[in-house]
């Protein structure tokens, strides 16, 4: 599923405490998770986290038609502990949240990539934050949770 994918009904994790959606956005892509593998594992966050037992009801609010073995799975997998264990290191301050600035060099590295898959994604990373900026100026201001950075 590609990034540019309307999640604006997707309710990402509360920010503060967790980073806002292009912070999920960029890691998630950095491990080589998909877009909705990302709305996953933030859903798997507001349902508990991974050991509440609530797989398959992430997988459905990620958009993703999973059994219950398959969400398990994903749920268990070592890319989607990877994102919810930083998302999380976030949130207790164990980890600093990261800039506007960050975000933007690490999409620009991807986007320089010789990897085609990872140039893509960094493209179309780009484009969902210049659209999400277009918006916010058309409306005249920014939702407080949009200011949010990390």
């Amino acid at each position: 599923m590609p990034l540019d994918y309307d999640d604006s009904s997707f309710r990402w994790p509360d920010c503060p405490p967790y980073p806002r959606s292009d912070w999920w956005l960029v890691a998630g892509a950095e491990l080589g998770l998909e877009a909705d593998q990302i709305r996953f594992c933030a859903a798997l966050i507001n349902l508990g986290g991974p050991d509440s037992r609530n797989n398959s009801m992430a997988a459905r609010l990620a958009g993703m038609e999973l059994s219950r073995t398959e969400a398990f799975r994903l749920a268990r997998s070592v890319k989607v502990r990877r994102l919810i264990t930083a998302a999380e290191d976030i949130k207790t301050g164990k980890h600093k949240p990261i800039s506007e600035e960050e975000i933007n060099q690490r999409i620009d590295r991807m986007i320089r990539s010789q990897n085609d898959q990872w140039a893509a994604r960094g493209i179309e990373l780009h484009e969902r934050r210049l659209e999400r900026r277009r918006q916010e100026q058309a409306s005249g201001g920014t939702d407080i949770r949009e200011n949010c950075i990390g």
